[in-house]
Formats: structure tokens, sequence, C-alpha cells
């Protein structure tokens, strides 16, 4: 059998290195959501070379370095006025890209550090608010939106799923006969069974607002 040998070449060009590294990404069934972010990433990096350097994604990858990086996030600092927060979000991308190519020699490695970010403290509602939310609208008064949120709400406090789970839950995810949701989009991939505590209240809660929605869909058509 003949030993194939691999190419060491490193005048590789940042766009055909993004073009790998989201191939790599494919091959290893990253969600859709991840392959976004790495390009929204990306993008960043070539507007600020096109800025900063009057280059493009013609550069060479293994020109990029630690210095390049600082100047990087200097540049998202002024010219987007960025937070640390956001600024790390944006690095982080553009970490994973580079650590790839450095895990295979084809750039010499260095360290990417995160910005050190304030954690701050997030305004929560107060009770009167929360009454607002939590207290069932009057079916009689309020519109399938109003009505359709606080299901949603009480939904999301007794179950803790995340906004993406809830928003793919289909109509056939629904088995109200047995009081359970099977959650299919989650960020590990397992299938998730949900019971419904309270069953009987919210199975009738459910049931109402599916028929709700059913005969706006009809007047609608």
């Amino acid at each position: 059998m003949v030993k194939m040998r691999i190419n060491k070449n490193n005048q590789m060009s940042i766009k055909k290195a993004k073009d790998k590294f989201i191939r790599h990404c494919k091959i290893k069934d990253l969600s859709e959501s991840t392959t976004i972010y790495y390009n929204n990433c990306y993008d960043y990096f070539i507007n600020f070379l096109k800025s900063e350097l009057n280059c493009d994604d013609n550069l060479l990858i293994n020109d990029i370095d630690k210095t390049l990086i600082e100047n990087f996030i200097l540049w998202l600092k002024n010219t987007y006025n960025m937070n640390n927060i956001t600024i790390n979000t944006r690095i982080r991308g553009i970490r994973a890209f580079l650590y790839y190519f450095m895990r295979q020699n084809i750039i010499q490695k260095f360290k990417i550090d995160l910005l050190k970010a304030d954690k701050k403290i997030k305004k929560t509602y107060n009770d009167e608010e929360l009454k607002r939310l939590l207290n069932k609208p009057d079916m009689d008064n309020s519109s399938f939106s109003e009505y359709r949120n606080w299901v949603i709400i009480n939904f999301l406090l007794a179950t803790a799923v995340r906004s993406k789970s809830l928003r793919n839950i289909k109509v056939e995810d629904v088995d109200l006969e047995e009081g359970v949701v099977f959650i299919n989009t989650i960020k590990n991939r397992k299938q998730q069974v949900l019971l419904l505590y309270w069953k009987n209240i919210w199975i009738t809660e459910m049931e109402n607002m599916m028929n709700i929605y059913f005969v706006l869909y009809m007047v609608g058509k």
C-alpha cells in the first residue's frame, strides 16, 4: 500500500483556510447556528483587515500572530464600541478557527486570551410586573397572542427549556393524552421527554391554545 504524503505547504490564504475550517465543522456535524456564528466572527475579522491593513482574505493565514489579534480587539473596541463580553464572543470564534490550524502546525502556536469582563446583575421584574406576566388573561377580552404568551411564559417556568427548544416544538411533539412533550431541538442533541406537571391544568391550557390557533388559522384562510 502506498503511503500518502501530506502537503506541508503553509502558503494558505485566510479565505481558503476558512473554507477548510467550515468543511471541518460540517464533517463534525456541528449545528447550523454554530457555523453561522463562525462565519459571522470571520466577517468581522475580514472587515478589520480591509479597514486597518488595506488587505482582504487573500492574506496568508500564517501571517496572523498575537499582535494582529490584539489589534483586532482594539479595532472592535474603537469601531463598534463593544463591551468586553461582546468582544469575547467574537474572539472565541476566531480563536476556534486559528487553534484548528495551530493543531495542524499550519500556523505558529500562540495563546489567544479573552478579556476580563464585569458581570453585572441583570434587572429583574418587580412584583407588579410578575403578576401581569403570570396572571391568566381573561379569555373573553384578550387576544390570541396574549393568551399564547401567557402559556409560553408558564411553560418556560415549568420546564426550564431553552427558548430555541421551545420555538421548535411542533404539534406532533405534544402528546396531551400522555401529558408529555418531546423536545427535539436541544444543544446536546439528545431528545428529551418532558412530563407536564400539574397535568390536567397544562393539558387544558394547551388544548385551548391549539383550538384557538386552529380557529384563527381557518378564519385567515
